[in-house]
């Protein structure tokens, strides 16, 4: 049984949804950009995979929320 109350028996994980972002802003005179994103925007939490090993079940998470940034320079 994983944490939800959900019985999968080892093998059929419960179908999950992820939101990601993602936004650039460039000026429109200037070699410069900034962008910002996100991953698992509404921090869900998910298994990727599943099993089972003798009479022990096992569930590996999905990663958590991910919020980063980028800046970019052209010459």
């Amino acid at each position: 049984m994983i944490p939800g109350g959900l019985n999968t028996y080892g093998y059929h994980l419960p179908a999950y949804f992820l939101l990601g972002a993602h936004a650039t802003f460039k000026p429109t005179k200037g070699p410069w950009t900034v962008s910002v994103y996100a991953t698992n925007l509404l921090n869900r939490d998910y298994y990727t995979t599943g099993g089972m090993a003798r009479t022990t079940y096992f569930w590996i998470p999905g990663t958590p929320r991910f919020v980063g940034g980028r800046f970019g320079f052209q010459y």
